[in-house]
């Protein structure tokens, strides 16, 4: 994937606090012992955030007996510290799995995370 026109095509999103418009909750994921010994990853809050929800693209699936498509999502919120690939986003049943966190101006005032949707 190129980021640099990736960065350049949403620019103008970046501009505008206006486009901070959705309620997201961050959620971190955390290790919960199952009872048998092992772990459960589940997710756990963090905060809630303003954000940008913007579709980026759509890739089909790769993987064997795998159908259908995942939708890709580029979230942008005010920038702050700790926010890692691995958490996630979530808004009612929808979720959006954070796969690259990148500061797009290196000034620490916005971070675009580019997600993969997940749903329920």
């Amino acid at each position: 994937m190129n980021w640099t026109r990736l960065l350049e095509r949403w620019a103008d999103k970046l501009a505008s606090i206006g486009q901070l418009r959705h309620r997201l909750l961050l959620e971190a994921p955390s290790a919960t012992p199952d009872g048998a010994g092992g772990t459960t990853s589940v997710f756990v809050p963090v905060v809630t955030v303003w954000a940008g929800l913007h579709p980026v693209f759509v890739e089909a699936a790769q993987a064997p007996r795998q159908t259908g498509e995942t939708l890709t999502h580029q979230i942008i919120i005010r920038y702050r510290e700790g926010v890692t690939v691995g958490m996630r986003f979530s808004q009612g049943q929808d979720h959006y799995l954070i796969r690259q966190v990148i500061d797009p101006d290196a000034l620490k005032t916005r971070l675009m995370c580019l997600c993969t949707q997940e749903h329920g």
